[in-house]
């Protein structure tokens, strides 16, 4: 029977049911963490996911959350196997996931115009449109700045023109995080809100958690802290390459109504909801932990956006946020065994593209806890990539 949201907000509460032995326990409640929880879920295995944090309010719940295959790091690129996979794997899932947990995540496909401010920048774009009309349910065209003022005055008449593309989807990334994680609690999978202290072991095998003063044992041990991965370096004492990125974002009520599409420019962006608002962001900065706005962001942000719509500038600002992206030296996820033990796991550094490859990086370390071949390679992601490169 469907949880309701009702029920989803109680297991979100501080409550710990604890349970002799587990097949799996998940720690880390991001997008990635609910995802393992959920495929290992619909395996049938036994499953806890743990974490200190309410679900869905680290980064996974601080984001657009824009799914888009064929843009960012890697792509397109050696990342195109797991981003194209863990793309199908969210459409795939929507209806299942909405149906077991009864959260509605305002899942859509969207148009997006990336804007070109010189023929440099055009080029580039046009480059990438083969890809777009190469895949699926994806489009591209060039419209010249004309077309593009035609479509939406708002636009910065000095542009050269922009890259129209349709097909790529968007959640309310909050919603969607908590959405996945009462799926698998619909399946069978236990949610404990509270904090790991220590893996317990016996040689070479992590035997369980220790939460406090309580033990819960488990045979396998999946690690999905984002940018918290330094705990689990301590733990097993293996160097984890992940630190914190911090992006800053705002939600504002654009003056003129809603827009009709998202539009970007290099990686800023504004990002239209369902709901009415719009998302701006773009902001990288390395800040440590520091998970607090800052008036600096505020006007990076602003004066990003307003550079594409200049009536940007006039927008009632609802909220600002900044979140923690996890991200490897090289930018690419990590999926892998753990280097020297036999059943604990890795699944992180995701960096900004979280919600999308959320799914796809859940699928590939499920396929390793349980001794399956994913549909990509995971060679891209595993550990022994950074010692090859010192």
């Amino acid at each position: 029977m469907p949880c309701t949201k009702q029920a989803i907000n109680e297991f979100i509460a501080v409550r710990i049911v604890f349970q002799k032995m587990q097949d799996v326990i998940v720690i880390g409640g991001g997008i990635v963490g609910s995802y393992a929880a959920y495929f290992l879920s619909s395996m049938g295995r036994k499953v806890t996911l743990v974490d200190r944090f309410p679900i869905g309010t680290k980064a996974s719940g601080v984001n657009p959350g824009g799914l888009n295959p064929l843009h960012g790091p890697g792509l397109p690129g050696v990342m195109s196997p797991l981003a194209e996979r863990a793309f199908q794997l969210n459409l795939a899932h929507w209806e299942r996931i909405r149906e077991l947990s009864g959260i509605d995540f305002s899942s859509h496909r969207v148009s997006r115009v990336e804007l070109a401010f010189d023929e440099g920048e055009k080029s580039a774009l046009l480059q990438t449109a083969a890809h777009y009309d190469a895949m699926d349910g994806f489009s591209a065209r060039w419209m010249d700045r004309d077309e593009l003022l035609a479509l939406d005055p708002r636009i910065n008449p000095t542009v050269t023109g922009g890259l129209w593309t349709e097909g790529n989807g968007m959640v309310n990334s909050h919603d969607y995080t908590r959405a996945v994680a009462g799926a698998a609690v619909a399946l069978g999978a236990t949610i404990l809100r509270a904090e790991v202290t220590e893996l317990v072991t016996v040689g070479h095998r992590v035997t369980g958690v220790r939460l406090g003063e309580q033990v819960l044992e488990s045979a396998a041990i999946i690690i999905a802290t984002g940018s918290w991965a330094a705990d689990a370096s301590a733990w097993l004492g293996v160097d984890i390459p992940v630190k914190p990125l911090k992006g800053e974002l705002l939600l504002a009520q654009m003056p003129g109504g809603p827009v009709a599409h998202h539009v970007t420019w290099k990686m800023i962006g504004l990002y239209q909801t369902l709901e009415g608002p719009s998302w701006f962001g773009g902001t990288q900065e390395q800040a440590g932990f520091d998970e607090n706005p800052t008036e600096k962001g505020l006007h990076y942000v602003m004066d990003a956006v307003s550079r594409m719509v200049p009536m940007a500038r006039e927008a009632t600002l609802l909220k600002q946020l900044a979140g923690l992206r996890p991200v490897t030296p090289d930018g690419f996820p990590i999926i892998d065994q753990v280097p020297g033990w036999e059943n604990a796991y890795l699944a992180t550094g995701s960096g900004p593209k979280g919600m999308l490859l959320g799914a796809g990086m859940a699928e590939g370390v499920a396929c390793l806890v349980s001794g399956t071949l994913p549909t990509f390679s995971l060679d891209p992601y595993r550990m022994n990539r950074f010692s090859l490169s010192n």
